[in-house]
């Protein structure tokens, strides 16, 4: 797969599911990356999967919004078309692409209702296949405590 540019405009932030794969945002972050790329450009590109002629963000939200706010109108991308990369690799891309991050408890929970929602994960195999990604016990009990609260 190669990197590519691309316009900001063919990118679908408005359909219903636009944000499944986006786990939130820190607008402090944007800011700082704003000021980043000012400086020395578009470093990392934006994962997208490409649904007819419309893209979805993968990971890369905040840097889409940076370029946004500094008035960029293309972005460097690297493009899956959708029967290239499933719901749940793209779920796993998106959480891998924070891997060195600590997540915050609501930002966890955030993770697992996907899993959850978008692919029937039961709670079992939240705890067998996503509660160690993201820096939690896997446990059963652990996995209901983060819904509980």
């Amino acid at each position: 797969m190669k990197v590519q540019k691309i316009l900001l405009s063919r990118i679908d932030v408005h359909s219903e599911g636009w944000d499944n794969f986006i786990m939130d945002l820190d607008p402090c972050l944007v800011d700082r990356l704003a000021e980043s790329m000012e400086r020395v450009g578009q470093i990392y590109p934006l994962v997208l999967r490409k649904d007819m002629e419309w893209m979805f963000i993968v990971c890369g939200w905040t840097r889409y919004l940076a370029l946004k706010k500094l008035g960029v109108d293309e972005a460097w991308a690297r493009i899956y078309q959708k029967n290239e990369l499933s719901d749940e690799e793209a779920l796993w891309l998106s959480v891998e692409a924070e891997c060195s991050c600590e997540y915050p408890v609501e930002k966890q929970k955030v993770i697992l209702e996907r899993f959850r929602n978008l692919l029937s994960y039961s709670d079992d195999n939240l705890a067998k296949k996503v509660a160690h990604a993201i820096g939690l016990e896997p446990t059963l009990e652990v996995i209901r405590k983060v819904f509980e609260s």
